[in-house]
């Protein structure tokens, strides 16, 4: 391997460990936000209201108010 791939290489693996740790991060911010669309239903917030302030489908928003285990989908 040409030794100028070096920093290149050495680069990637800083890239791909941020990208690991920023991946981390959003499946936390996206079990908080599932936490919270899940409690706001309960309390009467309707589906429509839940889509219109997160930005995600009313499908969406109902697929995660059904699955109170917290399953991601695939």
């Amino acid at each position: 391997m040409p030794s100028d791939t070096k920093p290149h290489l050495n680069t990637l693996v800083g890239v791909c460990r941020r990208l690991a740790t920023a991946r981390q991060r959003v499946a936390e911010y996206e079990e908080e936000r599932d936490d919270l669309i899940r409690a706001l239903r309960a309390k009467g917030v309707s589906g429509a209201v839940l889509a219109q302030h997160t930005g995600l489908s009313a499908g969406r928003v109902t697929q995660i108010t059904q699955s109170p285990d917290g399953a991601r989908r695939p």
